[in-house]
């Protein structure tokens, strides 16, 4: 059986659908003559992704059979396989424009390319007849379409918000954290200080750079702070444009030219100390981030960067300390954030409160420690006193909370 789709499956496919459109608009993608497998994926998983709202509430259904559970879990099978194979493509892509900028010359297509796309081409061709089966299939269970009618989605733009009322199990990673940035031992002149926070989707790595953000040390410390989040499309100039924006607090244009931008930046940032959060970073490329960290190093000594990422690989290029990996929360604690969500406003008898809270601590369990997964059963719940709703959640998920297939 497959896990509550909205955890997992919708992230996934829309990661995966914003990795094709961005490799859609490469030159390499067009000189190893995949762009028309690229597209057809892409489709076939727009058409896919208009009906996962409605999958998402038909799973948690009693009478759901397991015909669509199974589904379900092809849908996730070939969605993770999309995702590991264009993630795959979008590396080779990458090296491939790096030899481009060393050279300065077109560089022949050589057999192992020609072998490397043939390959590369029949594996998306392989994936794309999978979903297009798994398109055609669904419309036996009838689902219904999204409003939006499954056009692409971009991920989620954060702010430096949070409501410490609901957040639970992170104050010893916050203080641990900010005592590792407030320490003058990793200072070096001309240079500028990357802290990765890693973690698989869903732990809880944006909520512990927000509580870091909004610490009161934390502000006292650095002279301004800065918070850009970068999602899949490491942009040079659109982070520098938000940078200026969050500092000013004024809207600019999206035609100035970089050189403007990068001045605009230089006259409030040069030789002061500063934090900046990137959220969300999935680049997997030095030379994107490259024009950046040369900019950031004209900032005061202590000044710092604090890197969200799910890729070992974004630390690896980024990084100048050691990654803090953030574990799962404590099954006491992510109890506590469960209770929180599901019971909010609930007046009930005693027993019903009790029968509750002891399939809700089962439900916890499976959960894993994983704050997305709690805070998404949670809010399902909310409300509902119906201890079989409870019991058909409990009994029809299997949770298993994978690590991120992302290299």
């Amino acid at each position: 059986m497959a896990e509550i789709v909205s955890i997992f499956l919708n992230p996934l496919v829309t990661n995966t659908i914003n990795t094709a459109t961005s490799l859609i608009q490469e030159e390499f993608v067009a000189i190893q003559r995949v762009k028309k497998e690229v597209e057809k994926l892409s489709s076939s998983l727009i058409t896919i992704q208009a009906v996962l709202k409605d999958a998402e509430q038909r799973q948690l259904d009693p009478a759901c059979d397991a015909s669509f559970r199974i589904w379900l879990s092809k849908l996730k099978d070939a969605a993770c396989d999309a995702e590991n194979t264009l993630d795959t493509f979008a590396t080779e892509t990458s090296l491939w424009k790096t030899k481009q900028q060393v050279r300065k010359i077109r560089i022949p297509i050589i057999v192992r390319k020609v072998r490397y796309k043939s390959s590369v081409a029949r594996k998306i061709k392989e994936i794309s007849a999978k979903l297009d089966e798994i398109a055609e299939e669904k419309n036996n269970f009838h689902l219904n379409r999204s409003s939006d009618g499954g056009r692409p989605q971009n991920s989620p733009q954060t702010t430096f918000f949070v409501d410490t009322t609901g957040v639970f199990g992170r104050d010893s990673d916050k203080e641990r954290l900010i005592d590792q940035m407030l320490s003058n031992e990793s200072d070096v002149e001309a240079d500028v200080s990357v802290i990765p926070i890693i973690g698989m989707r869903g732990l809880g790595k944006t909520t512990l750079a927000q509580l870091i953000f909004n610490d009161e040390k934390v502000k006292e410390h650095f002279e301004f702070r800065m918070w850009v989040c970068v999602t899949a499309d490491f942009n040079f100039i659109r982070i520098l444009k938000e940078m200026i924006e969050f500092h000013t607090g004024m809207e600019y244009s999206n035609n100035l030219p970089t050189s403007i931008l990068v001045s605009r930046v230089l006259e409030f940032l040069s030789g002061k100390n500063f934090l900046l959060v990137l959220d969300d970073v999935w680049t997997n490329n030095y030379q994107e981030w490259e024009p950046l960290q040369s900019i950031l190093k004209q900032g005061g000594k202590g000044s710092r960067v604090l890197v969200t990422t799910r890729s070992t690989k974004v630390s690896d290029i980024m990084g100048t300390q050691p990654p803090y990996r953030l574990e799962y929360l404590p099954e006491n604690e992510s109890w506590s954030l469960f209770k929180k969500i599901a019971f909010k406003d609930c007046n009930l008898p005693a027993d019903m409160q009790q029968e509750l809270e002891d399939i809700g601590r089962e439900i916890v369990g499976k959960c894993n420690g994983l704050p997305l997964a709690v805070k998404t059963i949670g809010g399902l719940l909310r409300g509902n006193v119906d201890k079989n709703k409870w019991k058909q959640i409990l009994r029809h998920s299997t949770w298993e909370l994978e690590e991120e297939k992302r290299p």
